[in-house]
């Protein structure tokens, strides 16, 4: 006999007080600790932790393998709506609520796909928005659960993913389209067809997919209506062609190209690299030889004072790219004593000092012509 007088226990098997207990535990601060809540129509378990909620939940959806059928008790998040006379679902307490209509709501995936789900009760009582499983397996889809991943499957293609919380709960990865938003999302049959196809192809192209559908090789897609794919975008982007430069150069020394390339081998000179200087105005070219980056400061100094001394003008702009031995320090305050303005190209962008790099492939191409027609070495 212990605590309230009751015979037939000891004192470690106390009913009474283990409840004093659990109340008195419950009642004290607790870090990541599950407890058991009820909140009328479900029981679940949930982290005991200060930033989590009850009110987290009501807005995602949750996987439930008890549920009967799809269920929420927000109206404005269907698409489309059919209110109903009768029914009812029973909960987790055994009492009932009734299902006030039926009708299909739209739900973005993590992949931004838009996947329309059919047969969801509106349920005005209820506190969460349940998806359940045995209605996806009424639909012939496989559920399959995996590092905290659960993928309701449908052939070869995901329909669904849902990701296990801490509190061994599986929300799924995605969000309502509801109201207006739902109404602009709202994705065809033959929509919806053609991207299942487009995504089993590999994301096939629009072209390819009606080559297809015209030869009866796709089931089920009659009409090829493929809307706007996100990874496609994102995954076969390219750069745009740039334009050609019209704009020429009126007077000698206007403007310099240059650029420096590298060897794959060391000339018999010891040279490594070369410079290529260019007017922009005669498209004429010089071509130096040099050991290391370094020297090309030096060896534009040269450049500069012949072609000053031939022409009697001076050098007014070069244009290059942003490598490091065209924007030392020394390279700068060179130009800026001897009054020369500076262009430097975006960077990994060659296509704006298309005149250099242009040059430098003639250059290769012809000095390979003539080293092969010789039966010489690249060292040459």
């Amino acid at each position: 006999m212990y605590n309230y007088g009751r015979k037939g226990h000891f004192k470690k098997d106390c009913w009474f007080k283990k409840g004093i207990e659990n109340t008195t535990e419950s009642s004290k601060p607790q870090g990541c600790v599950a407890s058991t809540l009820e909140d009328g129509e479900v029981l679940y378990s949930k982290a005991a932790t200060i930033s989590t909620n009850r009110e987290e939940l009501t807005e995602v959806w949750l996987m439930d393998s008890r549920a009967t059928w799809h269920m929420t008790p927000n109206r404005d998040w269907f698409h489309t709506y059919e209110p109903t006379s009768g029914g009812s679902v029973f909960m987790g307490d055994n009492h009932a609520l009734k299902i006030a209509g039926i009708g299909t709501i739209k739900l973005k995936m993590y992949d931004g796909l838009i996947r329309t789900i059919t047969g969801v009760c509106h349920v005005k009582d209820l506190k969460k928005n349940l998806l359940s499983v045995g209605q996806f397996d009424s639909l012939d889809c496989k559920i399959r659960t995996d590092n905290g991943i659960m993928k309701i499957v449908k052939g070869a293609l995901v329909v669904l993913k849902a990701r296990k919380t801490v509190v061994n709960m599986f929300v799924l990865m995605g969000e309502t389209h509801h109201g207006a938003e739902a109404s602009i999302a709202l994705a065809s049959p033959a929509e919806e067809k053609t991207m299942m196809w487009h995504q089993k192809l590999g994301h096939m192209s629009e072209k390819g997919l009606k080559v297809l559908s015209n030869q009866k090789l796709l089931p089920g897609l009659t009409k090829v209506t493929l809307p706007f794919c996100e990874h496609c975008v994102t995954s076969k982007q390219h750069r745009l062609k740039f334009g050609t430069s019209t704009i020429k150069s009126k007077c000698i020394l206007d403007l310099i190209h240059y650029d420096v390339w590298q060897a794959p081998v060391v000339s018999l000179g010891g040279a490594r690299y070369f410079v290529s200087f260019i007017k922009d105005f005669s498209r004429r070219c010089w071509v130096y030889p040099i050991r290391r980056k370094v020297d090309v400061l030096a060896v534009f100094k040269t450049f500069k004072a012949r072609v000053e001394l031939e022409s009697e003008k001076k050098i007014k702009c070069l244009r290059t790219d942003n490598g490091g031995e065209h924007t030392s320090d020394e390279f700068d305050n060179f130009c800026q004593h001897e009054g020369i303005k500076r262009q430097f190209t975006t960077a990994y962008t060659p296509q704006q000092n298309r005149v250099a790099e242009r040059m430098n492939r003639t250059l290769l191409e012809r000095t390979r012509a003539m080293l092969k027609a010789a039966g010489l070495g690249k060292s040459f």
